[in-house]
This record gives C-alpha cells, structure tokens and sequence, in this order.
C-alpha cells in the first residue's frame, strides 16, 4: 500500500498511460522467495517477453488512465490474474513507467500459485500470443501438426499400413515375403 502513490503518480501526471510496480525494476526487491519460486516467476516471465518490454510482465500491482480502460475494455478477457500483461499486449500502450516495489511472500491467506493457475496462464499466453502474432501461431500450429502426424506415421505407420507378408498379392514382385518368384499370369 505504501507504493501505491508513486505507482498512481506517473499515470494521474498523464506521464504514463500504464505504471506498473515491478520486483525487477532498479530498487525492486524480492524477500524470502523459495528457488523453485524464482524459477516459475523467471520461466512465465521469460514466456511473456516476447509480448511486451516491461520487466515484470507478472505483476499485478498497477495503475491505469481511466481513458484506456475505457477505450479499450471490450478487448480485455483477462483470465486467472495477469490483467496488467492484457492491457500492455491489447491495448497498444507504449508510455509504460514501471515503479519499483518490494515483493514478499504472503503472511496471511494462500499462495493463488497453483497448477491450474499456471495452466490457465499459458492459456492466457496462447491467446495473447494469437491476438499478437497470429501468422506465425498459425505457422507454428501446423508445423506441429505436421511434425505430430509424421512421428505418429513412424511409429504406427510401420505397424499398420506393412504389406501383408502372405497371400496371394503379398509383394509387388510377386515373392510373397519369402524371396521366392512365381508367376501370377494365368
């Protein structure tokens, strides 16, 4: 709460249309976090940096003119809680002030960092990412595709689509599977 008039300043100045407070902001701090919390914070970070230039794209801590907000509420569809990454991606805001905060962990309630919230993350990103970039989502998609049903043709291909080695039209040539010719021709 004690950041909360240096995160307004900037936006109610008309300085920034988007102040965001960040962990990684020079001054910013992060106290007490777990190493496997650094590494999920690090990876959903490095994931949104394409998206935007900011260095906390996580953060939740942020102010915003209340003519983007209005201007642009009907693209937001910010799922789980990143709201902040939403406005930066769909709203086109380019006068960013990030404003450093110290970032602990909770003291009362539980973490909101759950397995179905990361999922719901990447969800998030998947659709930023498709609002963003959508040629190359498209591209990457069936290029996916492409590579799913080439090692699944190797790996069930061989399995069921072989000639069958006996019967009357087993091979092509005529051997039957067993090296030997015979004449087909009646």
């Amino acid at each position: 709460p004690e950041r909360i008039p240096a995160l307004a300043d900037p936006v109610l100045k008309g300085r920034a249309d988007l102040a965001l407070g960040s962990r990684y902001a020079d001054g910013g701090v992060i106290k007490d976090w777990p190493l496997a919390r650094r590494i999920i914070s690090w990876g959903a970070t490095v994931l949104a940096r394409p998206l935007v230039s900011v260095s906390d794209p996580m953060s939740g801590f942020f102010a915003v003119r209340k003519a983007t907000w209005q201007r642009h509420a009907s693209l937001l569809n910010p799922t789980g809680f990143k709201i902040a990454l939403e406005f930066l991606v769909k709203c086109g805001i380019h006068r960013v002030v990030e404003v450093p905060i110290t970032f602990k962990d909770r003291v009362h309630g539980e973490s909101k960092l759950k397995f179905k919230t990361q999922l719901q993350y990447v969800w998030q990103l998947v659709h930023l990412y498709w609002f963003e970039f959508p040629l190359v989502v498209l591209a990457i998609a069936f290029a996916a595709v492409a590579v799913g049903a080439t090692v699944l043709q190797s790996v069930l291909g061989g399995a069921c689509c072989r000639r069958r080695q006996h019967g009357p039209y087993a091979a092509a040539d005529g051997s039957h599977g067993d090296g030997a010719v015979r004449d087909l021709s009646v």
